[in-house]
């Protein structure tokens, strides 16, 4: 969890990008896209829910790669702690 303090970048935009697509597609391109008679944000809502969510599972994703590229699960077999605990940072 250190690393996220190191990559505020990362972590900024992954946070805003949901919430300017939600602008974009509500007040820009809102009154150009017809959806009948429901609410175009019904529609929308639940895709940038989903783009967000996808988002934080592949940043999470990368991170666990390079750490694994790094060897820093190596060092988890040779721990005399418990595992789960050293992965939790509490060895």
């Amino acid at each position: 969890m250190r690393h996220i303090v190191r990559s505020m970048d990362t972590i900024i935009t992954v946070t805003t990008t949901p919430i300017a697509m939600m602008l974009l597609f509500v007040y820009v391109f809102g009154g150009a896209i017809q959806s009948g008679t429901d609410n175009y944000v019904n529609y929308l809502l639940p895709g940038i829910l989903l783009m967000a969510i996808a988002s934080g599972i592949s940043y999470t994703a990368f991170r666990l790669f390079t750490d694994v590229q790094r060897g820093i699960s190596s060092g988890f077999t040779r721990c005399r702690y418990h595992a789960p605990l050293c992965c939790g940072g509490m060895c």
